[in-house]
C-alpha cells in the first residue's frame, strides 16, 4: 500500500511504509476535519500513536496548500528520523478575514499587523483546537522549514515530557535566553529547563492538550505575534503557560541559520511583509513592547545578576550540540 490519492484536496500521502518500515501497519487513513467552518486538511497516519507512554505522540506540520517543496522537505527530513506527522493546512494570508475567529484578534501592540501574522496565528490556532478535541494527552506543532537533529525523535514521546510541562519548546533562535539552573534528565542526553523569558519561534514544540485548549479560548488576548505572546513571560498569554526549553535544541527554522547555508524554497513567507512595514514600526508606538521587555536596555552584567538571584541562567541554546553562530556563551 504505497499511500492515498488526493480526498476533497488533500495531497498525495507520502509512502509511508518506505520510510517507516518497521512502524508501518496497514492502515492509512485521510480525512478532512473542520475547525469551526474552516476545512483542515489532514494526512492522518493513525496507526502510529497510542497512548503507551514509548509510543509516539501526534506530530502535526502546518503547510500551505500551494507549499509543496516545503511539504516534501518536512517528509524528508521527518521521514529520515522516522517521524510520522499528520499534516493540517494552514490558513492563507489572502484569506484570513473570512476565518470564524478572525473577529476575536485584538488590535496588535506596537504596529499593525501582517496578514502573515494574523494567519500565522489563526493556523496555530486551528492545530491547537484540533488537539483540543483529541483524546491524547500531548501533541507537538511544526512549521514546515525545518531542519531536526534525529535524537527529536525519542523527544517526541509522552514518557520523555516533563509532567508539568504545558509546553516544550524544542527549537531554537539562537539568542541569550533565561533558563532555569536546574535540568531534568531526558532520553537521548537531553535535557529539559524552565524557560523564563522571551525565546522567539512556533516552529517547534511540545504542547499538552489542557494548554491548547486554553490557548483557543485565549485567542482574543493575542496582541502579539503567536510566539512573542506564548513566549513571553510577561504576557498574560505566556503567565498562563508552564513552559521548558529542550537542550540541546533539536529543531532549528532555515531562516535562523547563516544566510549562504540557507534554502531558497524554505525563505520566511512573513519576513517580506515585516520589511515593508519596518519603517512604520520604528516611527510608531513602540511603548507597548517596551513594557514586555523592562530589563532589554540594562547592561548585560546587570541582566545575568538578576536571573542568577531567581536561580536561572542567561545563555544561547544550541542546536544538534553546537551553537550555529560559534562563539563565546553567555
Amino acid at each position: 500500500m504505497a499511500g492515498h490519492e488526493q480526498l476533497h484536496g488533500l495531497p498525495r500521502a507520502f509512502a509511508f511504509e518506505q520510510h517507516f518500515p518497521q512502524l508501518y501497519m496497514a492502515h492509512c487513513s485521510a480525512v478532512v476535519s473542520c475547525t469551526g467552518s474552516v476545512p483542515v486538511a489532514v494526512m492522518s497516519l493513525g496507526a502510529v500513536v497510542s497512548s503507551d507512554r514509548d509510543a509516539q505522540i501526534r506530530c502535526y506540520v502546518i503547510n500551505l496548500e500551494h507549499s509543496t517543496a516545503r511539504l516534501q522537505h518536512m517528509r524528508s527530513v521527518l521521514g529520515a528520523a522516522q517521524i510520522a506527522f499528520t499534516r493540517i493546512e494552514a490558513v492563507d494570508a489572502r484569506k484570513v478575514a473570512s476565518h470564524p475567529a478572525y473577529r476575536l484578534i485584538p488590535t496588535r501592540q506596537g504596529r499593525t499587523w501582517v496578514a502573515g501574522e494574523v494567519a500565522c496565528l489563526l493556523s496555530h490556532y486551528n492545530v491547537w483546537t484540533e488537539i483540543a478535541r483529541s483524546t491524547e494527552g500531548l501533541a507537538a506543532v511544526f512549521e514546515d522549514d525545518l531542519h531536526i537533529d534525529a535524537r527529536l525523535r525519542d523527544v517526541l514521546r509522552a514518557g520523555a515530557i516533563p509532567a508539568d510541562a504545558d509546553i516544550v519548546k524544542l527549537e531554537t533562535f539562537n539568542v541569550p535566553v533565561a533558563i532555569s539552573r536546574s535540568q531534568a534528565s531526558g532520553p537521548s542526553g537531553v535535557a529539559f529547563a524552565r524557560l523564563h523569558s522571551l525565546h522567539s519561534g512556533s516552529a517547534a514544540y511540545v504542547i499538552s492538550r489542557a494548554a491548547a485548549q486554553r490557548a483557543t479560548h485565549m485567542l482574543s488576548l493575542f496582541d502579539l505575534p503567536v510566539d512573542d505572546a506564548i513566549f513571553e513571560p510577561l504576557h498574560p498569554v505566556g503567565r498562563a503557560f508552564r513552559k521548558y526549553q529542550v537542550i540541546p535544541a533539536l529543531a532549528i527554522q532555515d531562516n535562523v541559520l547563516p544566510t549562504h547555508t540557507r534554502a531558497p524554497e524554505l525563505a520566511s513567507l512573513i519576513e517580506p511583509e515585516r520589511i515593508l512595514q519596518s519603517a512604520q514600526a520604528s516611527r510608531g508606538n513602540r511603548r507597548g513592547l517596551d513594557r514586555l521587555r523592562p530589563l532589554r536596555n540594562l547592561p548585560a552584567r546587570l541582566v545575568r545578576a538578576v536571573w542568577r538571584r531567581v536561580g536561572t541562567r542567561l545563555t544561547k541554546i544550541p542546536y544538534s550540540g553546537a551553537s550555529v553562530n560559534p562563539g563565546k556563551q553567555r
